[in-house]
């Protein structure tokens, strides 16, 4: 009797053991559908955190700037004029070596031995009816233009403009009535212009015959002049003590070293060549 009985709570023990196991099984099945279900859910959504940052992204992402159409290109600038800085006033004289200006204030003639030039290549530039600046500096004279001089030009223009000349000829003997023929031509006066070329320091006088021309050597004033069509204009050369004129250039018009004649039949140019020994 006593063994019937512990077979019966043996085999009570081991239906429970197989009800808890049956239990323990459907416990862990359902934990792992929970699980695969909510990492499925994870991946099949973007994070709302980073979605919003996109979106949020877009709403602030500027439109691109259009170009406006009334935009304009800027204007070129013109270049700035020359300051007027120093004593201002027109060139009444240019040498090699002085300036002579006239201003409000009188005439102030500068030492342009040493010259620095604004609006100038050189000295030789520089002509009179020129409007300048010019001022001392340390190293010598700054000389600025301002306006250039139609001065030359006029002066050019005035002395080619046609001129009648009356030439009379006439035929009287004795007292008996004189009889006068007059004879109007038009002409045009021209220029001559002298260089006083200086060769190995030499340096000497041209002057002209009729009068008009005295050119020294290295100077510009007193070296052209405008001379009658037809007319004959005889230069001499004088050396200085020390150099000797050792021509005329070009040879061709005016050969060896004496005096040279020149036709005025149009514009012309001499040259006076003074060397050293």
């Amino acid at each position: 009797m006593k063994l019937q009985i512990d077979f019966l709570l043996i085999a009570q023990n081991q239906k429970e053991v197989e009800v808890m196991k049956k239990l323990l099984m459907a416990a862990l099945i359902l934990l792992i559908n929970i699980a695969f279900v909510s990492t499925g859910f994870a991946f099949s959504k973007a994070p709302p955190e980073k979605a919003t940052q996109e979106k949020v992204s877009q709403e602030k992402a500027p439109a691109p700037e259009k170009a406006s159409a009334a935009e304009k290109v800027p204007a070129k600038k013109r270049p700035a004029k020359p300051k007027a800085s120093g004593f201002v006033g027109k060139v009444t004289m240019v040498d090699a070596n002085l300036i002579q200006v006239k201003g409000k204030g009188g005439s102030v003639t500068f030492d342009a031995s040493n010259p620095e030039f604004r609006g100038y290549r050189d000295i030789g530039d520089v002509i009179a009816g020129d409007t300048v600046a010019a001022k001392y500096t340390k190293d010598g004279i700054m000389v600025t233009k301002l306006k250039g001089a139609a001065l030359e030009k006029m002066a050019e223009k005035a002395k080619k403009a046609l001129r009648k000349i009356v030439v009379s000829r006439t035929n009287c003997t004795g007292t008996s009535p004189c009889t006068v023929s007059v004879d109007k031509r038009t002409v045009e006066d021209y220029k001559l212009k002298v260089i006083n070329k200086s060769k190995e320091g030499g340096s000497g006088m041209v002057t002209s015959a009729p009068a008009g021309i005295s050119c020294s050597t290295g100077s510009f004033i007193g070296c052209e002049d405008f001379f009658v069509y037809i007319e004959k204009v005889t230069l001499s050369a004088s050396a200085d003590t020390g150099s000797t004129f050792i021509g005329w250039r070009p040879v061709s018009k005016c050969p060896g070293v004496g005096d040279c004649a020149v036709t005025i039949d149009r514009k012309q140019t001499i040259t006076a060549v003074f060397t050293k020994p």
